[in-house]
């Protein structure tokens, strides 16, 4: 007959010693002999406190041409600390899958490139190192073909003087075409 005092001293040791060596546990195993020699073996799962991270925040541009590189900003964090893994969605066919480890809440900076007209999102999530996904993170990104037809500096000057065309046009009427 097993002795419920020492089984139970036995199995709070064994459980003891066993979160202060690894410090991490997902499971356990542990084998409880009593004074007749007969071995008990007790399997059990270990449930620790790990939450998933934060959705990634995605900073850059949402409005893009096609065959330039775009920098991208990737930023999730853990609530217990961890290092993350981002998986990554470019919504035109090209993804990354779980790079890293990275810090929490490091920003992490990478480049791509679109090469056809689209309306997509990009979609990133973030993994912890023990496995814990988190929920996705969305930018919307436009790419076109357009061209600008309006010099910049052009745009500039007309706003900066936009009353000296209304005085242009003023002579014309009064003047006449010269």
């Amino acid at each position: 007959m097993i002795k419920k005092e020492r089984l139970i001293k036995t199995f709070a040791l064994g459980v003891v010693v066993l979160f202060i060596g690894t410090g991490v546990v997902s499971a356990f195993n542990v084998n409880l002999t009593n004074e007749s020699n007969t071995t008990i073996r007790i399997n059990k799962m270990a449930t620790m406190d790990n939450h998933p991270p934060n959705a990634p925040n995605i900073k850059g541009k949402a409005f893009v041409r096609p065959a330039k590189p775009y920098s991208y900003t990737f930023n999730a964090t853990d609530p217990d600390g961890d290092n993350v893994f981002y998986e990554i969605d470019w919504g035109d066919g090209n993804s990354e899958k779980w790079i890293g480890p990275y810090a929490s809440g490091k920003e992490v900076i990478l480049i791509h490139t679109y090469y056809q007209k689209l309306m997509s999102h990009i979609r990133a999530r973030a993994n912890d190192t023990h496995g814990a996904i988190g929920d996705w993170g969305v930018l919307n990104v436009w790419t076109s073909k357009n061209k600008q037809i309006i010099n910049p500096a052009f745009l500039h000057f007309i706003e900066q003087f936009k009353n000296v065309f209304q005085i242009l046009r003023f002579t014309k009427l009064v003047y006449g075409s010269i």
